[in-house]
């Protein structure tokens, strides 16, 4: 007391220190003070005392225990003890000196409504902060510059940048100016509000007003316009920065930050550009750069040139960091090169470096895109045993690569793992697992897993998901569910896109629903979504098949009216149709009216020409196109080359191919892995299988990884060539490379069963399913069937239907067609009715299945046996009524017309008929086949009499009927084109 009262703070602090390190309760401490009768500055000196040791709960406590309102620490040490509170985020402490504060009527200064507001801005409680401020102006007590900015700051955090804007205007009419700070917290701001524009403005009123930005305000600035996708603003205000002369660092910092977000937008242009104004400015590269540049490097795919500045990077002494070597990795990853990647992972071990999730994501994604799963795998259990928690990226990666190998059983089971680890199941999960599960043909597992999400995750499904269903269901012609699907996604708010309608427009036209489709594709345009090139050619794809050429051409007419795509790209669409349903004069129209009107077409519409013709078997107007791109100066590309180089060794060309092949490099492009499938089967069924092997041991060395189909066509030229033993090895290699599949296998099957060798088949089928992971298929089946049928070995191919039954797979048309064949042979006519009534109770029609047993009867060529075999089905109700239409056309095509008039006073007897078409079709095939007008006649007669023709109807007028019909079919495409 003594101390405080001659002004000995000093002193007085030495004995306050000596009496807290005792340790006294707050209590005893209280008491003391009563009985001393300490003043107001010993008060504030033990508040001091205790804050410097930062016993801040005893400080507070002391604060509050006072009962004497006379002794009250000074406002200067209460400010300070509030600032220290909020620094060290005491919140709760901070608001009990204030309420304490507030009951002992202690007047707030400047300082003390200061705090106050800084402490509800964080909070984000912005009214009372306003309320806080609307109070002090009340009561007199001005504001200061520091009050605006905390104020403003904390406004700007929330996203209020409008109230923000107007306090500022408020500070300027009361004379206080903004400062750097209020400015860049300003444009920080406008900027996370998506605002940048107007944060360009503030950011040009701070230059008028003489104030110099600070990098950090470029940075905000430059990051809010590359958050707004601004590339070209974002550039110019670096440029800004750059003539500003700020220390090179700062500036430095802010261009690898801009570098790396290019990066992320895939803006490499753009992203190149910087880097090399970078290095004319003479900015020194560090680290940061040079990894910036090594991820340029990878997204170009130049590999080279990112593991050339890696080392670069090493022997200039920069820090080759874990960011730097994941971003190496996941290029390595990307191409293929896993071994490379590994060892890259151990280099970076051995520099003492750990590996996290982001490297063990790499190399899991890089092993699952290899078909390596169960590396993968192996790879997430050596994640736990290093303490390296994977998240959902690394699961997504490891379901996607499951889902891709047809092991639903595991993707599913990694998704369960996930819920049980606790790690947060996105919608990115649910969309790899339905869009996987509908590609594999599971789609009520993926509507199963659809009808969880928002249980399991919370989060709603958005176009791609409701997309990946629609497309499944459509490609299992599941066309009422995928319509449903359609109604409750647009029911729920999300917006079908150009692939919802396409997958529909698609779908119909494979069924032959084209009325249907085109429907969609109204109902598309009328939303307004643009159909693409993809769209279009899939409605034309479908009236083409349907024959309705007009159709097709009056859309011409119409999207070119609405100009709802550039017309070349529309033209595009149409000559991408024809040419896909080898209608190549309509394609070529197309193509001389795209001339006449100077358009100019690209590499992939003459691609499609030149596929068109390939697929007719016209090599002669294919090259015509190919050296015509080039004499336009349309580069082709390694497609249009791959076109050729199938189409050539389809026609046996293999020495033409082969040139074309050995100019690719010189064309400046890449063989791919569909080049060296087409080559190598080119020169598999040309029986050169010395050469073949030689291709595929090149691919490797070109960076190409065999695929699938590599290998199967590798695998059927050694069953043709009868070299089973390296069709094994082959095989074998295969699975060593994670692609082994079903299909191959099958031509393995099929080639063994090709060479009679069904026991060789049989005695390792089971092996080999069992070593090589793979699912027995339908089409492992039907080949295995068709075989022991052909050699008579019925009971073999009974017992393998059987067992595709005993395995869930449903048997469907090409398992029961030769046992169908079989019976019809033997006789078994009780075994051919059993399987019949089967093979429609497996999902095929009525009409589908008698459409298969008519062209079994075909090859019999006996009209009473057929009719009889027919007729019972009639009478089981197994066949549709007008299946009699499609065998009298059958053996009228045949010109076996003593048996189709035979047959039709057997249909009058049992009370069945002939169509009007039909008995054109008769009668106009004996006319051809040489029968005279009487005999015609007589038929018509007879077919007049049964009713099935009008009586006024003659032979002269069916006869003539038929030319009208051929005509108007003629003169309805002369039209079209």
């Amino acid at each position: 007391m003594c101390f405080c009262n001659s002004n000995q703070l000093r002193k007085a602090s030495g004995v306050l220190d000596q009496m807290i390190e005792t340790h006294k309760p707050i209590s005893d401490v209280v008491n003391a003070i009563d009985s001393v009768r300490l003043n107001s500055i010993g008060f504030s000196q033990l508040i001091y005392a205790y804050k410097s040791k930062n016993m801040f709960n005893e400080a507070v406590s002391l604060l509050l225990s006072s009962k004497n309102a006379d002794v009250f620490p000074n406002s200067m040490c209460l400010n300070s003890l509030m600032s220290d509170l909020l620094k060290n985020n005491k919140m709760d402490l901070f608001w009990k000196v204030n309420e304490k504060l507030t009951e002992a009527n202690v007047t707030p200064d400047v300082y003390r409504y200061s705090h106050v507001i800084t402490a509800y801005c964080r909070s984000g409680k912005m009214e009372e902060a306003k309320r806080v401020f609307s109070e002090m102006e009340a009561k007199n007590c001005s504001p200061n510059l520091v009050t605006y900015k905390l104020l403003i700051g904390g406004l700007c955090r929330y996203g209020l940048v409008d109230d923000a804007l107007d306090f500022k205007k408020s500070m300027t009419k009361k004379g206080l100016i903004p400062d750097e700070y209020t400015y860049t917290i300003i444009i920080d701001g406008l900027c996370k509000s998506k605002r940048s524009s107007d944060a360009k403005l503030v950011l040009n009123d701070m230059n008028k007003a003489g104030l110099i930005p600070k990098p950090v305000t470029y940075s905000s600035l430059i990051n809010g316009f590359m958050r707004e996708g601004k590339i070209e603003e974002a550039l110019s205000s670096k440029d800004e920065m750059v003539a500003k002369n700020y220390e090179p660092q700062s500036t430095l910092l802010c261009i690898n930050h801009l570098m790396r977000d290019l990066l992320k937008l895939d803006k490499m242009e753009s992203f190149w550009i910087v880097y090399e104004k970078m290095l004319v400015e003479k900015f020194q590269p560090d680290d940061f750069t040079y990894t910036n540049v090594i991820g340029g490097y990878v997204r170009a795919g130049k590999l080279d040139e990112a593991r050339r500045l890696f080392s670069e990077m090493r022997k200039k002494g920069y820090d080759t960091n874990l960011v730097t070597y994941n971003v190496l990795i996941n290029g390595l990853c990307k191409t293929g090169l896993i071994d490379e990647a590994f060892e890259l992972k151990r280099s970076m071990e051995n520099k003492g470096l750990r590996p996290d999730k982001y490297t063990y994501t790499n190399l899991i994604d890089g092993l699952c895109k290899l078909k390596r799963s169960q590396d993968a795998k192996l790879l997430l259990e050596d994640m736990a045993y290093v303490g390296v928690s994977p998240d959902n990226i690394t699961y997504n990666a490891l379901i996607d690569g499951f889902l891709k190998q047809g092991e639903v059983d595991e993707a599913i089971k990694l998704k369960n793992e996930m819920v049980d680890k606790g790690i947060e199941i996105n919608l990115v999960t649910f969309n790899c697992l339905i869009d996987g599960l509908c590609k594999l043909g599971h789609c009520n597992k993926a509507i199963e897993i659809f009808e969880n999400l928002k249980e399991e995750s919370h989060v709603s499904p958005d176009v791609f998901c409701y997309n990946s269903l629609i497309s499944g269901l459509c490609k299992a012609k599941r066309m009422e569910e995928a319509r449903a699907f359609l109604a409750k996604m647009v029911e729920n708010g999300v917006k079908p896109n150009a692939f919802t309608y396409g997958a529909l427009i698609s779908a119909y036209n494979n069924i032959a629903e084209v009325k249907v489709a085109y429907v969609y594709f109204s109902e598309m345009i009328g939303h307004g979504i643009m159909p693409d090139q993809a769209v279009l050619a899939s409605i034309i794809d479908g009236h083409c098949k349907e024959g309705n050429l007009n159709e097709a051409l009056l859309i011409l007419n119409n999207m070119l009216g609405k100009s709802t795509l550039p017309d070349i790209k529309i033209y595009k669409a149409f000559i991408q149709g024809f040419s896909k349903n080898q209608m190549m004069d309509l394609a070529m129209h197309i193509f001389s009216v795209v001339q006449e009107k100077g358009l100019n077409l690209d590499v992939f519409a003459f691609s499609s020409l030149i596929s068109g013709f390939i697929k007719q078997g016209d090599l002669q107007n294919a090259f015509q196109l190919f050296n015509e791109m080039q004499r336009r100066n349309i580069r082709p590309n390694t497609v249009t080359y791959n076109t050729l180089i199938n189409g050539l060794c389809k026609m046996g060309d293999v020495k033409r191919a082969r040139e074309l092949f050995d100019e690719i490099p010189g064309k400046g492009l890449m063989a791919n892995a569909s080049t060296y499938t087409a080559i190598i089967d080119g020169y598999c069924k040309s029986r050169n299988l010395p050469e073949a092997f030689k291709l595929l041991d090149e691919m490797p060395m070109n960076g190409i990884q065999a695929d699938e189909f590599v290998y199967r066509a590798l695998v059927n030229g050694c069953c043709e060539e009868a070299d089973t033993k390296r069709a094994f090895l082959v095989f074998d290699r295969m699975v060593e490379s994670g692609f082994a599949s079903t299909p191959t296998f099958n031509t393995l099957v099929n080639g063994l069963c090709k060479l009679g060798k069904l026991n060789e088949v049989n005695a390792t089928l089971k092996d080999m399913f069992a070593s090589k992971n793979l699912v027995l298929s339908h089409a492992t089946f039907s080949t295995l069937i068709h075989h022991h049928c052909k050699l008579g070995r019925i009971k073999e191919a009974e017992h393998l239907l059987m067992e595709m039954k005993t395995k869930k797979i449903t048997p469907k048309t090409k398992a029961y067609t030769p046992l169908l064949r079989s019976y019809i042979k033997s006789g078994e006519k009780s075994k051919l009715f059993t399987n019949f009534e089967d093979l429609i109770s497996s999902g095929s029609s009525k009409n589908e299945a008698s459409g298969v047993l008519l062209e079994i009867l075909s090859e019999e060529n006996d009209f009473k046996k057929s009719f009889d075999i027919l007729y019972e089905l009639l009478v089981k109700d197994l066949c549709c009524r007008n299946i009699f239409d499609g065998l009298l056309d059958m053996f009228c095509k045949k010109e076996k017309f003593s048996e189709a008039l035979a047959s039709i006073d057997e249909l009058s007897k049992r009370g069945l008929s002939l169509s009007f078409d039909t008995c054109k079709n008769v009668i106009v095939g004996l006319k051809s086949g040489g029968y005279d007008d009487d005999d015609a006649a007589v038929v018509l007669e007879k077919m007049v009499k049964f009713g099935w023709v009008s009586r006024s109807m003659t032979v002269i007028e069916l006869l003539s009927q038929e030319e009208t019909d051929v005509k108007e079919v003629s003169m309805s495409n002369e039209a079209a084109l």
